[in-house]
This record gives C-alpha cells, structure tokens and sequence, in this order.
C-alpha cells in the first residue's frame, strides 16, 4: 500500500472532485440504470427474462462488452437457470461463483467472466459486493494494493480477493459504499486525481 499521506491526498482530491458539476456527468450515466437491473434480477423476474432483457443488462453493466455476443449466444433458459443459481440459490457465494465461473462449473456460460459475474452480484446486492474491472485493477495497482494470486489461483479465488481488496479499500477510505470505491478507483486509473 501507499503511504499513507499520498493516500489521504488521493482521498481528498477525489472528494474535491465530487464536489464538481462534472463528477455527476461522469457518473451518473454508470449507476443510473443499476436500479432497472436490480428489479430484473429478482428472484421472481428471472424466469420471465427475455433476449433483450438479458442484452440490456448486459450493456449497462460498467464492464468491457467484448463477450456480449457469446454471452447472447447461450440459450434464454440457460442463463436464466445460471443467473438463478449464481443470485438466489441457498449456498454460500463463493461456491455458486466457482460453479458460475469455473471451466468445470456446472453452471457456466460463454461469454462470462469476473467482471461481469461481479456486475451482476454488485447490481443484485451493491452493498456487499463491487464491480471488478480494468478501472478496479488499475487503481489498486496504483495505490499498491496488488493482489497476490496463486499459480493456478480459480477464478473464484481471484474474485474473491478481488472482493475482499474492495471492502478492505471502502473501510479505510471510509467511503464505506462500494459504488464510491470503484468510482475512487476509476478516477486514479483515468488520472483524473494524481
């Protein structure tokens, strides 16, 4: 980690940026449709999902979209069955994580990964999990929180330490809100606080 100094600096300069008209410009277009999508990933709205439903969710996730197409290109009831599974089913999260991103997971799909998984649990339950993306890596590589990975670490395994560098982040930087935290580590990855 950084010390400390440069990181209260960091802190600050990002709350004098929220302060500014343009702080809301920049993000209010990424969490504005987070509330549509939480509703269509309802237990009791999963079933009911259709092709565009699953493509909007897609699309307004803050997440690459160079797997959009094979993601689409699952059958509807299969990602409404592994969309499911990986929201509502009754174990704990990191085995319905593995099962959905695992090469050996029995509900894996195309065209998913760690930052779309993480979209999806954000946007079902934004306070216990954040979005990972390239924004989140490059910020914690600039505050020097990088993670340590093993050699053959799963997916779920780098999810999970990636989850866990964000609560850790949201606690000392007392943001204690996750959005605020990956906006924070968006911000340091686009320089827009150095």
């Amino acid at each position: 980690m950084i010390p400390n100094r440069q990181f209260k600096t960091y802190i600050d300069k990002f709350k004098e940026l929220q302060s500014s008209p343009n702080y809301e410009l920049m993000f209010s277009k990424k969490w504005k449709n987070f509330p549509k999508i939480s509703e269509l990933l309802q237990e009791e709205n999963i079933e009911t999902l259709t092709s565009k439903d699953l493509e909007e969710i897609y699309s307004t996730l803050p997440i690459g979209q160079k797997n959009k197409s094979k993601f689409l290109s699952n059958s509807v009831s299969d990602i409404q069955e592994c969309l499911w599974f990986l929201l509502w089913e009754e174990l704990s999260y990191e085995m319905r994580v593995w099962e959905f991103l695992d090469d050996m997971g029995g509900y894996k799909l195309l065209g998913t990964d760690i930052n779309f998984t993480s979209g999806l649990l954000s946007a079902q339950n934004p306070d216990l999990y954040g979005i990972i993306n390239t924004n989140t890596t490059k910020g914690f590589k600039i505050l020097e929180l990088e993670l340590d990975f093993y050699k053959n670490e799963s997916k779920a395994g780098i999810f999970q330490k990636n989850q866990e560098a964000l609560w850790e982040l949201s606690y000392i930087s007392e943001f204690n809100n996750l959005f605020l935290t990956h906006d924070f580590l968006e911000c340091l990855a686009k320089k827009l606080i150095t």
